[in-house]
C-alpha cells in the first residue's frame, strides 16, 4: 500500500505567492526587476547572484506579479554613505592630544566631501570627566566612507567614528 501525502500550500500573506519546492524551502513571491538600458550601462556590473543592492525606481503591481522598473542601482555598502548627514569623531584626552588632531586634520583633508564633522571630546581628569561636542567649521567637510572610518580608527581606536544624521538644533 502506498500513501501519497499532498503538500498543502497556504500563502504567508497578501499578494501573489507560489511554492517552488525545487529551489526554495519556503514560499516566494513573483517579483522581477527590469533595468532600463541607461541604468544597466552604469550599474550592470553590480548584477551578481546573491549580491545585495539598493534599487531606485518605480514599483508596478498587478494580480499576477509585481515588478520594479529600476532607474538606479547602488551597492548596499553605499547606503549609509548616501544617508549620512554628519560624521562625529570620539576623542579622549588623555591619551590623545595635539598630535592626534594634527593627524586627523590630514585624514579629513584626504576625504573631502559635503558632510559636517564634529568632535566628541572627553576630557579626563582625576575624579572628573567632561564631555564636549565641538562642531568643526563649515570649511571642513568630509565624504563618509569605509576608508574615512578606517583611517580615523587607526588614529583614535575602534568605534571612534559615528556616521549618522545631524542632530536637530532646538532653540528656546
Amino acid at each position: 500500500m502506498t500513501i501519497v501525502a499532498e503538500r498543502t500550500f497556504v500563502p504567508p500573506g497578501p499578494g501573489s505567492w507560489f511554492l517552488d519546492p525545487t529551489h526554495w524551502t519556503r514560499p516566494v513571491t513573483r517579483f522581477s526587476a527590469e533595468v532600463f538600458p541607461e541604468a544597466f550601462k552604469q550599474c550592470g556590473h553590480l548584477a551578481e547572484n546573491g549580491r545585495l543592492v539598493v534599487v531606485k525606481g518605480r514599483f508596478e503591481r498587478d494580480d499576477e506579479s509585481a515588478r520594479m522598473l529600476a532607474e538606479e542601482i547602488s551597492p548596499i555598502e553605499l547606503v549609509s554613505e548616501k544617508l549620512a548627514t554628519s560624521v562625529a569623531i570620539k576623542v579622549s584626552t588623555p591619551p590623545h592630544g595635539r598630535a592626534t588632531f594634527e593627524r586627523l586634520w590630514d585624514v579629513l583633508a584626504q576625504h573631502k566631501g559635503d558632510r559636517c564633522v564634529a568632535f566628541d571630546i572627553e576630557l579626563q581628569q582625576p575624579g572628573k570627566k567632561l564631555r564636549v561636542r565641538v562642531d568643526v567649521n563649515a570649511q571642513i567637510r568630509v565624504r563618509p566612507s569605509e576608508g574615512l572610518v578606517s583611517d580615523v580608527e587607526k588614529i583614535c581606536g575602534a568605534g571612534s567614528v559615528v556616521i549618522g544624521r545631524a542632530a536637530r538644533v532646538v532653540r528656546h
